[in-house]
């Protein structure tokens, strides 16, 4: 019931240091869409970054596209055998025809991550990201927030490979104010070549005005091979939540 052309021009210097790509996608109803693309190694560091627009009700075959959107994004990272930092920010507004009737949101977040190998077996790792919802229309409610930090160290030993994790969020639902906390543990463990082993167990508790939620889990994963070109696998999970209300 429609035609689409999409098509994509691009740029690549010869040191390969250097790379630009425009998008674009048009319909037989009118729709429209183009994003364009940057890829810039500078240094040490790699940069990459783009704008987008998307018209609503957007068609390409019979793929269901998220349309209805407008934005721009930048990333920019460094890595090395001993340290990988990225910075991000995304910018994304919806409703790009500003209908009242719809809900229209501009959303931005923000976020830093890095890992520091200590040594051949120890690794420390943090990321840090600030989302904001600012609410466009009467439609769209009320402006939200959530501000999220967690730290992880990671330890190679005879047991086998541990990751521990420990996350706190401060959350603002349009109005609705609440925290969360928790700490997790990842452990694949040696056992033997034929069979694989991994344990999750975790604890996250979460706060608002009206209620405190306490959410404890633990699962299994494994993975068995008997005999060769034959493997047979499972996982088992438990989970216990307490509500206070």
């Amino acid at each position: 019931d429609h035609e689409s052309l999409a098509g994509v021009l691009g740029y690549e210097t010869v040191d390969k240091r250097h790379r630009y790509l425009g998008h674009f996608l048009a319909d037989s109803e009118g729709g429209n869409g183009i994003w364009l693309d940057g890829d810039d190694r500078v240094g040490r560091w790699r940069h990459r970054y783009g704008v987008f627009y998307l018209d609503p009700d957007l068609l390409w075959t019979e793929v269901a596209l998220t349309d209805d959107q407008q934005g721009l994004y930048t990333r920019s990272e460094v890595r090395s055998a001993r340290y990988n930092l990225t910075l991000g920010t995304d910018l994304m507004e919806n409703n790009v025809d500003n209908d009242e009737t719809l809900p229209q949101t501009r959303t931005s977040n923000v976020f830093v991550t890095g890992d520091r190998r200590i040594n051949s077996k120890t690794g420390l790792g943090a990321t840090l990201s600030v989302l904001a919802v600012d609410a466009r229309n009467d439609a769209a409610g009320e402006d939200g927030s959530l501000d999220r930090i967690s730290v992880y160290l990671s330890r190679k030993s005879a047991i086998g490979n541990s990751r521990f994790e420990v996350f706190g969020a401060d959350i603002d639902n349009q109005g609705d104010e609440g925290s969360t906390y928790g700490i997790i543990w990842d452990q694949d463990w040696n056992y033997s070549r034929t069979l694989s082993l991994s344990t999750t167990l975790s604890h996250e508790s979460v706060s608002d005005i009206d209620d405190e939620t306490q959410r404890d889990s633990a699962s299994l994963l494994f993975r068995h091979q008997p005999v060769p070109h034959f493997n047979w696998n499972g996982n088992l999970s438990f989970t216990r939540i307490k509500n206070d209300n």
